[in-house]
This record gives C-alpha cells, structure tokens and sequence, in this order.
C-alpha cells in the first residue's frame, strides 16, 4: 500500500508541477528522486512506473495544448513532419518523455545502489 500511495503523490505532483511549469527535465528529476526514494524493484519502480507517469503527463499536457488552439498546430506540425495524423504526433511526443522519464528512474535506481554500497 505504501508503495501505490506513493506512485499516487509522484503522478499527482508530476502533473501539477509540469502543467504549471512547462519543462521536460521536472519530470525527469521527479523521476530520479521517486526512485532514489521509494523503490524496490528495478524493472517495474525504476522502468516501468517513470515511463508510464511521465508518458500519461505529456500526453495529458500534449491534449491539453491541442484543444487550447483548436488543433491548428499540431496538425501543420503533423503534415510537416509527414506523420499525417495529429494524434500519432502526441503519441510520440508522450513517448519520447516517457523515455526521458525511464532514464531519470534508471539515474535515481543507480544514484541508490551507489548508495547503499559500503
């Protein structure tokens, strides 16, 4: 339970801090502490929950900012990258943060084990 409730707290404050702030590297930090703090397992707490948080934050903030100029951006910036679709933009937008996100977690997972070394 500790662990879900603190996932919780980093997604939340994740979000908060991203859509007031705007930058990429917030969630990348956030990422390495969360790690550096709470994690037990490598392949799901310093891999798989950064991902996934950071992931959902830029895609909520990518549909955020699509529906705030009525698509028009996204979808010049679609056809200029030959994508075609808006949506498949935001998809890889989201990935490339959750990437961003998975190696801050994989940065807090070694900052810890160099730690816990005597």
């Amino acid at each position: 339970m500790k662990n879900w409730l603190a996932i919780l707290v980093y997604a939340i404050l994740n979000c908060l801090v991203s859509f007031v702030t705007g930058y990429w590297w917030i969630g990348m930090l956030f990422s390495a502490l969360f790690v550096f703090i709470v994690a037990n397992h490598f392949y799901r707490d310093a891999v798989l929950v950064p991902f996934l948080t950071i992931f959902f934050t830029w895609l909520c903030i990518s549909w955020y900012l699509d529906v705030q100029n009525q698509s028009i951006l996204s979808k010049k910036i679609a056809t200029l990258f030959q994508i075609g679709q808006p949506w498949v933009l935001m998809l890889l937008v989201s990935t490339i943060g959750g990437i961003s996100g998975m190696l801050g977690g994989i940065i807090g997972w070694n900052f810890k084990q160099f730690q816990m070394k005597p």
